[in-house]
């Protein structure tokens, strides 16, 4: 009877943050970055004095990263974008995935890099976007952050 009435429990177990397919959030990090959370998005926060790290499970993000000296790390399976002080968007079906730079710079890495190394890292620049897939990461290409980020 309950997942009558709320369906999206089985898909979104027991994760720091979640929306539900047609939803849309904006959450304040715990170090006053800012995640504004797309549709059918879910992701956990792991905060501590040494680290800022989101894990982004499903669906798409917008983070403004507040500046200070902890890097500011985002996984999305093998793949992880780190910023200090910018703002970019992350999409993520749990395969593959985008990030698109906004403001600021940001460099994105693959965990697994015996597969390709001459794709470890790619590092954006205002205006362009890179994509990836499993432990492929695509070369940086230009983009439109307006366009992307309009959701």
């Amino acid at each position: 009877m309950l997942l009558a009435f709320f369906p999206d429990v089985l898909r979104q177990p027991f994760h720091d943050y979640a929306t539900a397919i047609g939803g849309q959030r904006s959450v304040r990090l715990p170090d006053g970055s800012l995640a504004h959370l797309n549709t059918d998005t879910t992701l956990d926060l792991y905060f501590n004095q040494a680290q800022r790290r989101v894990v982004l499970h499903r669906g798409e993000a917008a983070f403004e990263v507040a500046k200070e000296q902890r890097p500011f790390r985002v996984e999305t399976g093998t793949v992880r974008t780190e910023a200090v002080g910018t703002e970019f968007l992350l999409r993520y079906d749990g395969e593959a995935g985008t990030v698109t730079l906004v403001e600021g710079q940001v460099r994105i890495s693959v965990s697994d890099t015996t597969l390709r190394p001459e794709r470890a890292a790619v590092k954006l620049a205002l205006g362009q976007a890179v994509g990836f897939s499993g432990t492929d990461l695509g070369p940086a290409q230009a983009a439109r952050p307006s366009a992307a980020a309009a959701w």
